[in-house]
Parts: structure tokens; C-alpha cells; sequence
């Protein structure tokens, strides 16, 4: 489970790329396809192993225009749900 310290990277032998074919980013993780929405891609470009999830949550917001309140709840969410797909792992450990 991330925490609030948890520093999110990409899991080893995660890659993003671009499906020219359907004008989409795509997540590729072992035995996983994963095409997240645009917003699922700016949180994913801020999980670069230094950033703290708290981080990621404040830095998400202030792109758009939110509070960290307002946008926690769900940015911890999508966190949650990349880490049990193997996307994400904490830095840290």
C-alpha cells in the first residue's frame, strides 16, 4: 500500500508508449495493457521515485486549479489501483 511518504515509481519492466492506432497512451506491464485517460497520465508523469504520494497529490491539484482536498481522495485511488496492477511500486522500498 502506497502511503502518504511513499515515493511511486514505475514498476520494473513497466513501459508507456504511444498506440498511434487508437490515438492513446498505453501502459504496458507485465501480462497487464492499461490505457489510462489523460488525467490518469499527468498523475502517472509526477510518480518519478522522488516525488512523495503527498507531493503527487499537491502537485496534481495545483495543475488543475484544485485543492489538494479536493483532488486527494481520488489521486490516492487511481495510485491505489495502478499499484495492484503492477504499474507502480514505492521508491522507497
Amino acid at each position: 500500500m502506497l502511503t502518504a511518504e511513499a515515493r511511486p515509481r514505475l514498476a520494473p519492466g513497466v513501459r508507456i508508449q504511444r498506440d498511434e492506432a487508437r490515438d492513446a497512451w498505453l501502459v504496458q506491464a507485465p501480462e497487464r495493457l492499461v490505457y489510462p485517460d489523460e488525467v490518469a497520465m499527468s498523475v502517472l508523469a509526477l510518480c518519478n521515485g522522488e516525488r512523495t504520494v503527498h507531493a503527487v497529490i499537491e502537485d496534481a491539484a495545483r495543475e488543475y486549479g484544485e485543492t489538494p482536498d479536493t483532488v486527494g481522495d481520488d489521486v490516492r485511488a487511481l495510485l491505489s489501483e495502478l499499484e495492484q496492477y503492477g504499474v507502480l511500486v514505492d521508491a522507497g522500498r
